[in-house]
This record gives structure tokens, sequence and C-alpha cells, in this order.
């Protein structure tokens, strides 16, 4: 029996209908995997929430595949080098091996070394001691380093 030509157009119409809406559906899907993905990295890189900004941009990473790129992205918040590396480093330094501790020299040293893209490797064997800029006013290594480095932090609150 053959049906009427229009309805013959009229079910391709609709399927295609059906097919973009699904299309649509399935790349929404995609963005929302993406977003909730970098939304992911971000908080566990940098320990808070990132900006909308920040978000497109790590989403935009992630999108095309350059997951490494939105890693490099989260790394920027300062709380990647307050929190996670300090927290990362501080069980380094004692004996309890307790994140619980004041900053001092080695982890300052360690996070320094990260922050500049210095070869983790030379905390083993190089004569390394990162210092705060002379523009901070602070004594050169006169204090003990540890209140060097409580004062470096206060400078960078306030």
């Amino acid at each position: 029996m053959n049906r009427p030509k229009h309805n013959s157009i009229a079910a391709v119409c609709l399927l295609g209908i059906i097919l973009v809406f699904t299309e649509v559906s399935v790349i929404d899907s995609a963005q929302a995997v993406n977003r909730e993905q970098a939304k992911r990295i971000h908080d566990r890189i940098a320990g808070v929430p990132p900006s909308e900004s920040v978000l497109a941009a790590m989403v935009a990473d992630t999108s095309s595949q350059s997951d490494i790129n939105a890693a490099f992205t989260a790394m920027e918040n300062r709380n990647f080098y307050d929190v996670t590396l300090k927290n990362l480093v501080a069980p380094w330094t004692n004996e309890s091996q307790t994140v619980f501790t004041p900053l001092n020299d080695y982890t300052a040293t360690v996070i320094g070394m990260i922050r500049d893209n210095v070869d983790i490797r030379k905390i083993l064997y190089d004569n390394v001691l990162y210092v705060g800029k002379a523009s901070l006013g602070l004594p050169a290594t006169l204090l003990p380093t540890t209140t060097i480095i409580r004062r470096l932090k206060i400078r960078a609150l306030t």
C-alpha cells in the first residue's frame, strides 16, 4: 500500500527535529559533564570553588581534551599555594607529620620552587632558601625563619 507523499515528508521532518533535539541534549549533557569535571578539578587543586570566568575557561579546556591546561588554570588560584601546597608539604617538616604546623622555611622554599617552576629535586642536593622580597621591608634571616615566614603571611593577608 502506498502512503501519501506528504506523510513521508512529515515523517522525515519529524525525524530531523527529533535528531536535532537529541543532539542538542547530548551536547548540553556533555557541557554539563565538562562543567562538573572542571569544577571538580578546581575544587581539588585550589580547595575552593572557581569564579564563573575561571570555570568557563576550564570548561573550554576540558571540552577540548586539555585537562592539563585546566589544572594549570586552577593552580593560578592563590589558595593552591596558601592551602593545598602548604598542607601537602607541612607533614614533611615535623615529627608528628601533621598539617597543623606553622609555615616554616622548608615549606616556604618548596612552595616557592613549585611556584617558580624550579626542579623540585634540587631541594635534596642544592643550597636553596626562599626569602621575602626586599620591598616587603622584612629583615633577611636575622630573625628565626619561622618569624619571618609568619610576617610574610601577615603581609600577604593585608
